[in-house]
């Protein structure tokens, strides 16, 4: 096989490395309350895909840009710092 399948998987809540990814690559990890056999509610990890691409299901659970703001907002205060010697 010359170009066998491939997957990168990265973990992030850089808003830069996420905006440079199309929308139907994106999987957001969240929490999905989940209903037991015996009626009990807990929850549990789900990847949920991005809204409209080709992995969401009519009636599954789905993420929007709106669900991104909170983890890709820096804590008031916090900016990037690049060190002064620092060259590109």
């Amino acid at each position: 096989m010359e170009n066998p399948f491939r997957q990168v998987i990265v973990n992030t809540h850089s808003s830069g490395v996420v905006q440079l990814c199309d929308p139907d690559d994106l999987l957001l990890a969240a929490l999905v309350p989940q209903k037991a056999s015996d009626g009990s509610v807990g929850a549990s990890l789900s990847l949920l895909p991005f809204r409209g691409s080709w992995r969401a299901a009519a009636d599954g659970p789905v993420f929007s840009e709106a669900d991104l703001v909170e983890f890709l907002t820096p804590p008031p205060g916090r900016h990037i710092q690049l060190p002064v010697d620092f060259e590109i």
